[in-house]
């Protein structure tokens, strides 16, 4: 399968539907779950393919990546999953200037901080759209940790700690 051509094929029927949202975070679920063992039962040729599929349907994963996922099943090419699901973040990223953006935090944001925070975010990076990725760190006290590829912004209470530390 060529990454680019399902990743491209992906977007746009997601587009035409209005589910972009739901794709990606279908394939933010896919990427958490899919282990090296996960990837193996559904690529082995010799596990009946209802159960595979019957696996895959418990997952809570939108029509649209549930059919994409169906077709790497049946041509056994679930491994290629990471190098798709990199080339959709690109692919998104170049055409539509969308950002999915990994926070660290101590307590669940409020929707008035998280639509501050991506208002902030959206500026930063000139994008179109910021997708936060909240996740609860019991290693931060306070303050946020922001994420995104391998560039990090850390703000947390610990990290503040370090600093000062450091100027003492």
């Amino acid at each position: 399968m060529k990454v680019k051509h399902a990743v491209a094929a992906l977007y746009q029927l997601a587009s035409e539907h209005d589910a972009l949202n739901d794709v990606l975070k279908s394939f933010e679920v896919m990427h958490q779950q899919l282990s090296e063992s996960v990837i193996s039962y559904f690529d082995a040729p010799t596990l009946d393919i209802q159960l595979k599929y019957d696996v895959l349907n418990e997952m809570e994963i939108d029509s649209y990546t549930n059919g994409f996922f169906h077709t790497l099943i049946k041509r056994r090419e679930v491994y290629q999953f990471e190098d798709i699901y990199q080339g959709m973040l690109s692919y998104m990223r170049e055409l539509n200037k969308v950002y999915i953006i990994d926070v660290y935090v101590a307590n669940a944001l409020s929707n008035q901080h998280k639509t501050a925070l991506e208002k902030q975010l959206i500026h930063y990076f000139q994008a179109s759209k910021v997708i936060l990725k909240e996740h609860l760190d019991k290693d931060v006290i306070g303050g946020l940790k922001i994420m995104y590829q391998k560039q990090s912004l850390d703000q947390t209470v610990i990290q503040q700690f370090h600093q000062m530390e450091m100027m003492i």
